[in-house]
């Protein structure tokens, strides 16, 4: 490879084959701990806006500081401790922000789940089981949610309360003295994985992961820190890319967090686009469903996207790559509300990487490029049978999971790297400061009747790619069939040109994918339009949108038989 003139990234490679890549400089130091950032701004920055609700009400650094002294007395007074955490079963608001910050400022760790998952039909158990590993102390719920009868909960948990209910005190002495015992090692929060197909891995999150995660962050973004960031978002703190990266970017650096109680759904991303107006962001954080789903409306009304996008100057896009004929949409949009373009950033992660391992600079513009490793994370690319497996060793990287048996496997290598699943490479392979782009992931992947692998993930992009405005979702087709097919999810403009239209438009370009090139694992062959919209309450969506594959295919097993009798057109 040869050395780029701005090296951002050193590769060595492994002898047993692939590479090892970090950044040059060193990591700076970050904070002792998540509520050494409110002692922090709550002096330095007291009468400014800390967290604004979805209807408007300021919190400043000097209330939530107060605040959350006052809930932090409150559950120390009820006998919560480090050993047992707290769990909290509600959606995104300023009362729960506050709740999670107290118990984190004393020590508490927190595991926040999602109401729909708790109170979805036929999850009790795995539900129960997870509160059963967690053993916590105080179960805090949303004022709406109703707690399934069947959990019990009352026979294994001290207090369940709702969030109105929180207990407070008057501060006393015992909560700055609980503050100041409160390590880098020490437990922050327990975030769960998706768990898909079984109970989901309860990933140990500390202090000094998330500390030194905002502090690679600043050091890859330097605008964070130039300007205070506000923030507006409607991502759930039951997973990282809310909890610990979003939340935390504003916190961190002295910024605002709005609390979005929108969402990337056709009944409520109006009130997104509602709320963005009213924030005016200087930075917009999303996933791909959510950029898709905002785009129609502020291109429909160049009022609202003037005031939504007017102080953005960074578009990050987690979870998956935006498709270019978004991203390409977005930036026209942008120019001309603006008069000048916005920013695009883009990183890789996941939980137990508290999430950022990645992140792309202004000197990385390549759409499909994650970026370079951040300063203090230690990256591998690892060969396996499907592809470089990315594992990564650092700060950053969680010590293990909660409640694992004995004889569970640990999920790192024998080098101390956490192994992801997710398959990566190089953008440019004659340049490693161009970045990695995501491939694919391992339990994604799978063999086609002649033992061919697919790479799912890609042959998924390139689909989408391909199939243009007229799709939002592609699910590829099949383990153990002889070809691959694809089941079709119509986007607000396909439903709009109705079923025959797409499915005439998507047989045209896979005869012409066919036509142009060859390969079972590579080229679907037939593809059928699915009239019934994902269902993110049956799993088919995750609650940051991205698709689970292999759900649908479960689920949707009729139509996988149907697309498979149909004739290659």
């Amino acid at each position: 490879m040869r050395a780029p003139s701005d090296v951002r990234v050193i590769v060595r490679a492994l002898p047993g084959g692939g590479w090892e890549l970090r950044h040059p400089e060193p990591l700076m130091l970050p904070a002792r701990s998540v509520g050494a950032w409110l002692a922090h701004w709550a002096e330095a920055r007291a009468e400014a806006a800390c967290f604004v609700s979805a209807d408007g009400e300021v919190t400043s650094y000097a209330d939530a500081r107060a605040a959350v002294g006052a809930i932090a007395q409150g559950l120390l007074d009820q006998g919560l401790t480090r050993e047992r955490p707290l769990v909290i079963v509600a959606d995104n608001s300023v009362p729960h922000a506050l709740l999670s910050l107290a118990a984190m400022y004393v020590g508490v760790p927190v595991c926040t789940l999602a109401p729909s998952w708790v109170c979805a039909p036929g999850e009790a158990e795995r539900v129960r089981r997870v509160l059963n590993t967690l053993g916590p102390a105080m179960v805090v719920h949303g004022d709406a949610v109703q707690l399934p009868s069947e959990l019990g909960l009352m026979e294994h948990v001290a207090a369940v309360v709702a969030l109105s209910s929180v207990p407070r005190a008057r501060e006393t002495a015992a909560v700055e003295q609980a503050y100041a015992r409160v390590t880098p090692d020490q437990l922050a929060r327990v975030l769960l994985t998706s768990g898909s197909t079984d109970l989901p891995k309860l990933v140990r999150t500390t202090h000094g992961m998330l500390t030194a995660n905002q502090a690679q962050i600043a050091q890859m973004w330097p605008w964070v820190a130039a300007r205070p960031p506000v923030l507006c978002d409607w991502l759930p703190w039951s997973h990282t890319f809310g909890a610990s990266h979003n939340l935390l970017l504003a916190l961190s650096q002295g910024g605002t967090f709005h609390v979005d109680d929108g969402a990337p759904t056709p009944e409520r991303v109006a009130r997104s686009v509602a709320n963005l107006r009213r924030a005016r962001p200087t930075m917009l954080l999303n996933v791909p469903r959510g950029y898709a789903a905002l785009l129609p409306l502020l291109e429909a009304d160049e009022t609202a996207a003037q005031e939504a996008l007017g102080e953005v100057e960074v578009l990050f896009c987690a979870a998956a790559a935006l498709r270019p004929e978004l991203r390409a949409r977005w930036s026209a949009l942008a120019e001309r509300v603006r008069g000048r373009p916005v920013r695009a950033a883009a990183g890789w992660g996941a939980t137990e990487t508290a999430p950022a391992a990645t992140l792309t600079t202004d000197v990385l513009p390549h759409a499909a490029s994650v970026g370079v490793p951040v300063p203090g994370c230690v990256l591998r690319l690892h060969p396996t049978p499907s592809g470089l497996e990315l594992r990564a060793r650092g700060p950053n990287v969680t010590p293990g999971y909660w409640g694992a048996a004995p004889d569970a496997p640990t999920g790192f290598d024998a080098d101390g790297f956490w192994c992801s699943g997710d398959t990566a490479e190089w953008v440019d392979p004659g340049d490693p400061s161009a970045g990695l782009r995501i491939t694919g992931r391992l339990v994604e992947d799978f063999k086609l009747s002649s033992g061919t692998w697919v790479a799912a993930e890609r042959v998924r992009e390139d689909a989408l790619r391909r199939l243009g405005a007229l799709v939002e979702q592609v699910v590829v087709l099949a383990p153990d069939r002889d070809e691959l097919r694809l089941l079709l999810f119509p986007s607000a403009a396909g439903i709009a040109a109705g079923t025959d239209a797409v499915q005439a438009h998507c047989d045209a370009v896979l005869r012409a994918w066919r036509a142009a090139e060859r390969g079972s694992s590579r080229v679907p062959v037939c593809g059928l339009v699915v009239t019934t919209p994902l269902d993110a309450a049956a799993g088919e969506v995750t609650a940051k949108g991205s698709v689970n594959q292999r759900v649908v295919r479960a689920r949707r097993a009729a139509l996988v038989a149907e697309v498979y009798a149909r004739a290659t057109p």
